[in-house]
């Protein structure tokens, strides 16, 4: 019974793999893998990112603009920084506070 039963199995499996598109292909054929190609919108393999202050260097705007740029946003991460601070240490660790609080600023 089970031989049949494995026959009947082997004959679908055979109809089956017939029908499809890669049916020429053997088990023991390599199947190739597909090729991926990169392709750079903006530079190349070779680009740096981390560099962004040359290629802002490199652009019409003036120096000290790139700068002045650089310290208002890195002044004002600080700042925040600071306020978080010491905000924190007042409240959560209840501090207490020995003259003007505007010093630290």
């Amino acid at each position: 019974m089970q031989l049949q039963q494995s026959k009947n199995v082997q004959k679908t499996i055979q109809k089956l793999t017939a029908n499809l598109p890669m049916s020429g292909i053997n088990s023991s054929s390599a199947i190739s893998t597909p090729k991926i190609h990169t392709a750079y919108q903006y530079g190349n393999a070779d680009t740096n990112f981390f560099n962004k202050i040359t290629s802002l260097l490199a652009t019409p705007v003036r120096r000290s603009e790139i700068v002045g740029g650089y310290m208002l946003g890195y002044g004002a991460v600080a700042i925040v920084q600071t306020i978080v601070i010491v905000a924190t240490t007042l409240w959560l660790l209840k501090t207490q506070v020995v003259g003007s609080l505007a010093l630290i600023f």
